[in-house]
């Protein structure tokens, strides 16, 4: 057996294994306000609304905290269940001032699945480092990156540069610094990240749920050269030079201030230039599989909907 069939081999079997919290796939799709109400999480400080914790990294896990906020521990609990923690560290940089706020997370404990369905989970996840390009290498890792999306993340449409020469790609990776400013973290070897150095602004535009399939459909924009965005997807209209996209439900442009270097993400920060709203809806977002299987054998079923082509909600 060659090592690329034995490798297929364990990607196919990883993949099967995602099924143990029975779904098809490990991250599902719904709407940003999915889990509203059904978790509590906390700082060491108290209460705090996971909507304003920001997930900017998974090598190392990298969350901004709300200003004012310093904790060594977050918890998430399920009606005085605790399902998970992690200790935090504040990172220092040179210039604090300039990205107050990020911290990087560590000795995550995560209690999700029952006992069997766990020993499974450790070995999909031995078997997942092995598949090329996966970012988390170690089984920490992973568990802190189940903890960050434990919060539906919002995923945006990003675009960079013009209608004629541009490139439009998804991103989950951000949120707001302070009222006129904005972080994005972007794999810091991507054309993606590349690009928005160049020019040095980009839009990001939140897309409703239909959209699903669509948006993680150009997940590979991230290493792609720019072209002509109607060749990427369809364009509403123009707005502050920008091609929008046809499903968009606001949008906001940004303009770059300043970047840091993360592992292996590169953080920049934002100044708010513009934005605009353009129909109601909920925002697109997506959740790791475990927490819908924990809240659904709670008794709390979520609507999620798999990326795969599929007419059918599962919950």
């Amino acid at each position: 057996m060659t090592p690329s069939t034995l490798e297929a081999m364990r990607s196919r079997l990883a993949r099967w294994l995602i099924r143990l919290y029975g779904y098809r796939e490990e991250f599902l799709c719904c709407t940003n306000g999915a889990l509203e109400g059904l978790l509590q999480w906390s700082l060491d400080d108290g209460p705090v609304d996971p909507k304003d914790l920001t997930l900017l990294g998974y090598e190392p896990f990298v969350i901004h905290l709300p200003k004012d906020r310093k904790s060594t521990m977050l918890t998430v609990h399920l009606e005085g269940s605790e399902l998970a923690n992690a200790r935090l560290e504040q990172l220092p940089f040179a210039d604090p001032k300039g990205f107050p706020g990020l911290h990087k997370g560590s000795e995550p404990h995560i209690n999700l699945l029952p006992r069997h369905l766990h020993a499974l989970d450790r070995l999909r996840q031995r078997l997942n480092r092995r598949i090329a390009g996966n970012v988390a290498t170690d089984l920490q890792r992973y568990d802190l990156t189940r903890l960050g999306y434990m919060q539906p993340r919002e995923i945006h449409l990003a675009s960079v540069g013009t209608p004629d020469k541009g490139n439009v790609f998804p991103t989950d990776l951000h949120g707001p610094m302070d009222v006129d400013e904005y972080l994005i973290s972007l794999r810091k070897d991507g054309k993606a990240n590349a690009q928005v150095e160049a020019v040095g602004a980009l839009t990001l535009s939140r897309m409703p749920l239909s959209a699903c399939r669509k948006v993680y459909a150009l997940g590979g924009r991230h290493m792609a050269p720019m072209e002509t965005i109607s060749a990427i997807l369809p364009t509403h209209h123009l707005w502050e030079g920008y091609a929008i996209p046809a499903e968009a439900l606001s949008t906001v442009l940004l303009e770059r201030v300043s970047s840091v270097d993360v592992g292996l993400h590169r953080i920049h920060r934002l100044a708010v230039r513009n934005s605009a709203g353009w129909k109601e809806g909920q925002a697109l977002a997506h959740i790791h599989a475990s927490i819908a299987y924990r809240l659904r054998t709670s008794g709390r079923t979520v609507s999620v909907l798999e990326r795969r082509e599929r007419d059918d909600l599962n919950g």
